[in-house]
C-alpha cells in the first residue's frame, strides 16, 4: 500500500471541455464526476473532479484550480485533501 492524497475539487461549470483540457495537461489518471451542487441557494449543474496522488501535486492541483476559477469566472472553487492509503488490484 502507497500513502497518498485523495483531492477533490468541485467546480460549479458547464464547461467540461475547459475542466478535462486543464487536468490533462499534467494527470493521466483522474476522475470526473458530474453533479448537482448549490450555491447562493440556487441550483447548479457542477463537476467533482477526484485525484488520487502524493502530497507533492498539491501546487500542481491548487495551480489548476486558480486558472480554472480565472477562465471560468467562478466566485469560487472548492478544494479538499485526504490522507489515503490505495492499493491498485
Amino acid at each position: 500500500m502507497e500513502a497518498t492524497k485523495k483531492y477533490r475539487i468541485y467546480i460549479g461549470s458547464e464547461n467540461i471541455t475547459a475542466i478535462y483540457r486543464a487536468f490533462d495537461s499534467f494527470f493521466d489518471c483522474y476522475t470526473v464526476i458530474p453533479a448537482k451542487g448549490v450555491w447562493h441557494g440556487k441550483l447548479e449543474v457542477c463537476y467533482i473532479v477526484e485525484i488520487i496522488a502524493d502530497e507533492k501535486k498539491y501546487n500542481v492541483i491548487y495551480n489548476i484550480c486558480k486558472q480554472l476559477n480565472i477562465e471560468l469566472q467562478q466566485e469560487s472553487i472548492l478544494m479538499t485533501d485526504e490522507h489515503t492509503h490505495t492499493q491498485l488490484i
